[in-house]
């Protein structure tokens, strides 16, 4: 999945998403968000009740090179 994704993975810093779309286990889905959010590489930062957006980025500096490190060998 991405190694199929042609973009920028430093916009996963901030990247907003509906809380339903947390726990969908969903690989075949476009949307990699989810997937490296229950892989632990992204964390909860903010969260929006009354739309229920989650705000996610990366829980330090460390997981961020960490993961943009793996991403240079994929």
């Amino acid at each position: 999945m991405l190694k199929k994704r042609d973009s920028d993975f430093g916009e996963l810093e901030g990247a907003e998403i509906d809380g339903s779309l947390l726990e969908s286990n969903d690989t075949a889905s476009k949307n990699l968000i989810p997937v490296i959010y229950q892989s632990g590489y992204l964390t909860i930062k903010d969260y929006d009740k009354k739309s229920n957006i989650y705000k996610l980025g990366f829980p330090n500096k460390h997981v961020k090179n960490a993961f943009m490190t793996l991403m240079k060998y994929i």
